[in-house]
């Protein structure tokens, strides 16, 4: 106990906070304790600073000598009591915790449920005069599922809490799942008419609470004695499971001495087979021994004899392949022979064929030669007269260009005198830019008032829906059953779809083929139009002679198209004024939109972690239960089958005595006759 001062003390100075008195002289009286097996830590009725319960919490972390801990009426913050549960749940021999009169509510209420949803080692928890039922808040729900969840604690004292009929009834849900809770003292609450009818519904289920102590909470007397006369049932049922675990211990004890008495004798028993199984080891070694010399030998003789009979075997086999290949030699050289004469005579008339076709090709050859020549000389005569048309063709075109060259000239001018009139407009759009940036500050500071009245009702919004949070969490649960029925109906359809993309596939090949055989015709094609452009050359310097008198016409259209474009730039400097300031408020209306929504996202995303992390603790709890369960119904049918074992053998000793009972009196009954 004198390390845990110190260390007290140290801590002290690395966090800088003066030690309290209460503590040291606890710590004090603590020292001249005798019995270091078990130590209890009262700090009851001493107001405890944030800094002091942080430091006994990292102390109470990893410490084992103290069972029990008392902090009543020591009214502790929020802060306090959220270090000294985080220690409790590493903290592994403590079995009494008690808080009386700390006003726990709300987020001390959400601390105690992490406490009990993670400590495996307290027995008693002792809360009295709190406040963890009050209505405003939804910690307390969280405070039962954590004690549905609880394997360990045994007693709890909820006594002057401010527990509601609906803070009851989530109590109770907590009541029908947990099997290890024995005492519950419920006084002085509200729980009423609706709290004692879901108490008694949940005795129902709850077998192992056996104290419970519901005065000064408005219950009819009917309901209170039914919720008694349960208690009473659920003791008696205690007593019982008792009883059988005692029966079934003394039982299996009785079991294990016969298991071991069985054990001995067939220890006995191996014992004497090992010795006649090494008498009859030595006696076999010593048999295979003979066995296999005698095997030797005659596989010594045996092996001569195959030796012999192989060798004759070989002779004769190699005398037959020497006349076979004789044989087989003077028939392939009668057929070398007629082969070698029949290809003689086939590459003499290979020969003379070969000189027939190379006489008619020179001189098909040579025709083609002179013909080809006849070609060529009207090829050269076509292309001197076209690039006759070619020249007169470039010096039409260099006539047009320097026609349109003037006309770019004037062009540029009057875009000169129309940039100059655009600089004037866009210093005029400065101006007014710099009043619209004005006014924008104005309503800026406008829209900030306006923001924070917003805020404010949001605030409003956002109490309203954590209310709503319940109804999501149900319809959350709701779209879990969608989607697994949606992505079944969605694996069918990439079924279908994969089948149908395979029919698409086929048909696509085929019209490629089809495209193909299409485009190998329209080559044919081409080849023929390439001939007729040549022809349409002419027509095209035909046509040049009508563009130029187009091209006075475009000027003209050019000229009343700018007057045109002038006045929409007009237009369109007015539009874009007026669609900026409109812009810019649906910009802001967005981003706030925007921001909401970020909200609602980050909350929708904890609330599903929260009911997630909350499923796989369910999962978990439920295989730990099946498989305990499982386990205690093939002990209980072990245990059932020995006892129906050894009542039948009691029965038989009965039967065995009654008979042995009667024969020994039936002589003294005939001689009180006699």
């Amino acid at each position: 106990m004198e390390s845990f001062r110190s260390l007290y003390l140290e801590y002290c100075k690395t966090f800088n906070a003066e030690p309290q008195e209460c503590v040291k002289s606890e710590l004090k009286r603590l020292s001249l304790v005798t019995d270091e097996t078990s130590y209890t830590f009262n700090l009851s009725s001493h107001h405890l600073t944030d800094k002091t319960c942080m430091i006994l919490a990292k102390l109470l972390a990893r410490d084992t000598k103290f069972t029990t801990l008392q902090i009543n009426d020591c009214s502790l913050s929020n802060d306090a009591l959220r270090d000294i549960c985080h220690a409790m749940m590493t903290n592994t021999s403590l079995r009494v915790l008690e808080l009386k009169g700390n006003n726990i509510h709300g987020e001390g209420t959400e601390y105690l449920a992490k406490l009990l949803r993670q400590n495996s080692s307290i027995r008693s928890l002792s809360l009295e005069w709190n406040s963890l039922g009050l209505m405003n808040s939804n910690s307390f729900p969280q405070f039962c599922e954590s004690l549905a969840m609880n394997k360990t604690l045994k007693d709890l004292d909820l006594r002057n809490n401010q527990i509601s009929h609906t803070s009851a009834l989530e109590l109770c849900a907590a009541i029908e799942t947990n099997n290890t809770l024995q005492t519950l003292d419920l006084r002085w609450n509200n729980i009423g008419l609706v709290g004692g009818k879901g108490i008694l519904a949940a005795l129902k289920k709850n077998h192992t609470l056996t104290n419970l102590q519901i005065s000064g909470n408005n219950i009819p007397e009917e309901i209170a004695d039914a919720i008694n006369v349960k208690m009473s049932h659920n003791v008696e049922q205690v007593k019982v499971v008792k009883e059988y675990n005692n029966r079934t211990a003394t039982l299996t004890n009785e079991l294990q001495n016969i298991q071991f008495q069985r054990d001995k004798q067939v220890n006995i028993l191996l014992n004497k087979i090992d010795l006649q199984e090494e008498a009859v080891r030595k006696t076999n070694v010593t048999m295979s021994e003979k066995m296999k010399k005698l095997q030797n030998a005659l596989e010594d003789r045996m092996g001569s004899m195959n030796a012999m009979t192989s060798k004759l075997s070989i002779a004769e086999a190699d005398l037959a392949l020497a006349e076979q290949k004789c044989s087989d030699l003077e028939h392939t050289l009668k057929k070398f022979q007629l082969d070698k004469e029949n290809e003689i005579k086939l590459l003499n008339q290979k020969a003379k064929r070969d000189r027939d076709e190379l006489l008619s090709d020179k001189s098909k050859l040579e025709r083609e030669l002179n013909e080809m020549n006849i070609k060529f000389d009207k090829l050269d005569e076509k292309c001197k007269e076209l690039e006759r048309k070619c020249q007169e063709f470039q010096l039409v075109a260099f006539e047009a260009k320097e026609k349109l060259a003037q006309g770019g000239a004037e062009y540029q001018i009057k875009m000169n005198v129309l940039d100059d009139e655009a600089k004037r407009l866009k210093q005029k759009h400065r101006d007014e830019i710099k009043e619209i940036e004005a006014n924008r500050q104005r309503d800026a500071e406008r829209l900030k008032n306006d923001f924070e009245s917003v805020e404010r009702n949001l605030k409003e919004r956002i109490n309203k829906l954590e209310n709503m949070k319940h109804s999501l969490e149900d319809e959350i649960t709701n779209l879990k059953s969608t989607i697994a029925s949606e992505k079944l109906a969605h694996d069918q359809e990439i079924h279908d779809l994969r089948v149908r993309v395979q029919l698409e596939d086929n048909q696509k090949r085929k019209e490629l083929e089809d495209r193909t055989r299409i485009l190998q015709a329209s080559k044919d094609d081409l080849i023929m139009e390439n001939n007729k452009m040549n022809a349409k050359l002419v027509d095209m310097q035909q046509k040049i002679a009508s563009q130029t008198l187009e091209n006075e016409t475009l000027k003209r259209n050019n000229e009343s198209l700018r007057n045109q474009v002038h006045e929409k730039e007009i237009e369109i400097i007015q539009n874009n004024e007026r669609l900026k300031t409109d812009y810019d408020k649906r910009i802001k209306s967005i981003q706030s939109e925007i921001d909401k929504l970020d909200q609602y996202k980050n909350k929708i995303n904890e609330l599903e972690l929260q009911i997630k992390k909350i499923e796989a603790d369910k999962e978990i709890n439920l295989k730990n239960y099946t498989m305990e369960s499982d386990h205690l119904k093939t002990k209980i049918k072990s245990l059932e089958d020995i006892i129906n074992r050894y009542k039948d053998e009691d029965n038989e000793r009965n039967k065995k005595a009654q008979a042995m009972f009667k024969e020994v009196f039936k002589p003294s009954s005939v001689l009180a006759n006699y």
